[in-house]
């Protein structure tokens, strides 16, 4: 033991070569052992995805990634990412108890549900043909709560207030509509047709925007608005007869005018002497045709072609006529009968003792 000692003592150097040796010898076993075990696995995983392409169909089998087609991988791997997700959900489902999936099935439809936009309803108005006595019928746009929305000029029959209707609507489909405001500064709608003569006027409204709104709620429920077979007794109209007591050299004058409106039409009116407007006939195109409107105006009033009739609130109106029926003038609206009596008489007077010879 002490010579090998000495040996070593003696021959340092070449024992640390010796040993360096040993370890280098070591180093590359393992090395080598490292790489045939990873050499080893690459090859078990080829012959597994060999395996795997032989049972594949031919649609389905990998594709060699190359730019070309680059593009195209990463979209099939995005739609598959929710595929998958849909998957693992369906799973998941699955595992679930089947009143905990009834109860999530039925909120998914209710939130499905209030997603959706709401489908529009269908307007249901209706026209209805009322009997007002003396061989007199109107018709009446009525919305689905029953408002009155409009009123018909008068028909001597039934048949001729059902055209009338088919009239009506061809013309609320022509827009041709236009608001007026009355000596109380409240708003109402006529609709005429394209000649110009009176076919429907509208309820009475405290502002334009009321009166607005009310002839879009025309447009909405007369093209689709159903005729009620019934015709309604609605004997509210009076033929009233003005007070003729009237002495022409002491009564009060008023003045009849022609006043051109911002479009440049004309409409003849009838004054009190205190200014106060009393009737307004239609507007036309040409001056001449107002001043004829205008004297057939005074011509019916002379002649005492007045009726009063209620309103959708049960206000009283006057209305003056031609022997045809067709309303010339349409007073404002009084909250009795005896207002609306006294008005009408009012306005006889003028009639008979307002001047126009000057027009």
């Amino acid at each position: 033991m002490q010579q090998i000692i000495d040996f070593l003592q003696a021959n340092l150097a070449l024992v640390i070569a010796i040993a360096a040796v040993i370890v280098l010898l070591v180093a590359v076993l393992i090395t080598a052992a490292v790489i045939k075990k990873r050499k080893r696995g690459e090859s078990e995983q080829e012959d597994e995805t060999s395996v795997l392409k032989e049972q594949l169909p031919a649609d389905e089998q990998p594709k060699e990634i190359t730019a070309e087609n680059a593009e195209n991988v990463e979209d099939s791997s995005t739609v598959a990412e929710p595929e998958a997700a849909a998957a693992e959900q369906t799973k998941e489902e699955a595992t679930e108890p089947s009143e905990e999936r009834q109860m999530k099935q039925e909120k998914t439809t209710k939130a499905a549900t209030e997603k959706a936009p709401a489908e529009k309803k269908k307007s249901s108005g209706k026209w209805a043909i009322k009997h007002k006595g003396n061989n007199e019928y109107m018709a009446y746009l009525l919305a689905s709560n029953g408002e009155v929305l409009l009123t018909s000029e008068v028909y001597t029959t039934i048949e001729g207030a059902k055209t009338g209707i088919e009239t009506i609507k061809k013309n609320i489909a022509l827009d041709n509509f236009e608001v007026v405001r009355d000596k109380a500064g409240r708003f109402f709608y006529k609709l005429k047709t394209t000649a110009n003569r009176l076919l429907c006027v509208g309820e009475v409204y405290a502002s334009r925007q009321s009166c607005n709104s009310a002839i879009e709620s025309v447009k909405r429920f007369a093209p689709s608005a159903i005729l009620i077979d019934k015709i309604e007794e609605d004997l509210t109209v009076i033929d009233y007869k003005p007070n003729k007591n009237i002495d022409e050299k002491t009564a009060y004058k008023g003045k009849w005018k022609i006043i051109e409106d911002d479009e440049g039409y004309f409409c003849p009116q009838l004054y009190a002497s205190n200014g106060e407007l009393l009737l307004a006939g239609e507007c036309v195109k040409s001056y001449a045709a107002a001043k004829s409107s205008m004297l057939n105006i005074r011509k019916n009033a002379l002649e005492e072609r007045f009726v009063i009739d209620k309103d959708k609130s049960g206000k009283y109106v006057f209305k003056l006529r031609n022997a045809q029926k067709s309303i010339l003038c349409l007073s404002a609206s009084y909250e009795t009968l005896a207002a609306c009596q006294k008005a009408l008489d009012s306005t006889y007077r003028f009639c008979v003792t307002a001047t126009y010879e000057n027009l």
